[in-house]
């Protein structure tokens, strides 16, 4: 398959509607609507086409800094922090009415991080040192997966295959559950930059390929790291950013990821090949991509939201 970028007839297109930094994007499965969150707790529903913003739902809570939307595109879940700190937890919104459901998703430490299960029956949470799991129906802890060395969670993930979960953390350690037993798989230590992400610093992101046989990491070390799963092995290691990286995904076809720092880059992910820059002014936060990899919309540290649309593309 290959993926031709026409950087000049790309477009980008910024919007401030957020009042505090966005450090949530999320994007639906049909491709459609994109939904962001940001540090004052208020989350804007838009419609990707028109880049117009659909609903906002105001801010009463704190910190934003996840939104995970369900496979079958019927509820959208974010984390929550409420104004007084007393209480932390996840939110869950159905997706159509924005009606919202608490339930008992409440936790002891503020939540960092969610994902949902590509079956949509579960959330899975980065709780400062542990990864609580939420049975999205009932509302309630399905299980709890805790370990003493387990350092402040920045990541989670769920590989495509719903096989294992993946969390990065502070320190830059990954760690690496079978979602089906709930037993720790592996723990990679990134030493040093030279054997892994520097250690000194934190992992601020983490991705799979859609194969689910991949893992890409991102650090405020500035390198991105690519990983084969199953053994826990570093395959290839990029420096393409000057700043922390902050966000990365990969495209649907598996070819290409993009990343942010103070620029959204589109780079190939064998050979670490940058087809596309675009420079912002403030640092990127979060990003999405659309089903289809042809929009992507990033969130930033000075509220705005980003929807950028790579014209001239050629995908066979």
């Amino acid at each position: 398959m290959g993926f031709n970028i026409n950087t000049k007839k790309s477009q980008i297109k910024s919007l401030i509607k957020h009042g505090s930094s966005v450090q949530a994007v999320a994007i639906t499965p049909d491709g459609k609507q994109a939904i962001s969150g940001d540090g004052d707790g208020t989350i804007i529903i838009w419609d990707i086409d028109s880049q117009k913003p659909l609903k906002t739902l105001p801010g009463r809570y704190n910190g934003i800094k996840s939104i995970a939307v369900t496979p079958d595109d019927q509820k959208f879940v974010s984390t929550f922090v409420s104004g007084e700190g007393s209480y932390k937890g996840v939110q869950i919104w159905n997706f159509h009415n924005t009606k919202k459901l608490f339930g008992n998703c409440r936790a002891d430490h503020e939540v960092e991080t969610v994902a949902i299960t590509p079956d949509s029956k579960y959330i899975v949470s980065g709780v400062y040192n542990s990864i609580i799991i939420w049975d999205l129906e009932s509302k309630n802890i399905f299980r709890e997966l805790y370990d003493p060395a387990l350092r402040p969670i920045t990541s989670v993930v769920i590989t495509p295959d719903g096989k294992y979960i993946i969390a990065g953390t502070v320190g830059n350690l990954l760690f690496i559950w079978d979602f089906k037993s709930g037993n720790k798989i592996k723990v990679i230590e990134l030493l040093n930059k030279w054997n892994g992400h520097d250690s000194g610093e934190s992992i601020t992101r983490i991705a799979v390929t859609p194969n689910s046989q991949q893992l890409i990491s991102a650090s405020s070390d500035k390198s991105l790291r690519i990983w084969d799963i199953a053994p826990g092995t570093e395959l290839k290691n990029f420096s393409i950013h000057n700043n922390s990286a902050n966000a990365v995904v990969v495209n649907p076809s598996g070819e290409f990821a993009i990343s942010g720092d103070y620029s959204i880059k589109v780079w190939h992910i064998q050979t670490g090949k940058i087809v596309a820059t675009f420079y912002v002014e403030s640092s990127v936060l979060s990003c999405a991509v659309t089903s289809d990899g042809l929009t992507i919309v990033a969130g930033k540290l000075s509220g705005r939201v980003h929807f950028l649309r790579l014209e001239g593309i050629d995908i066979s």
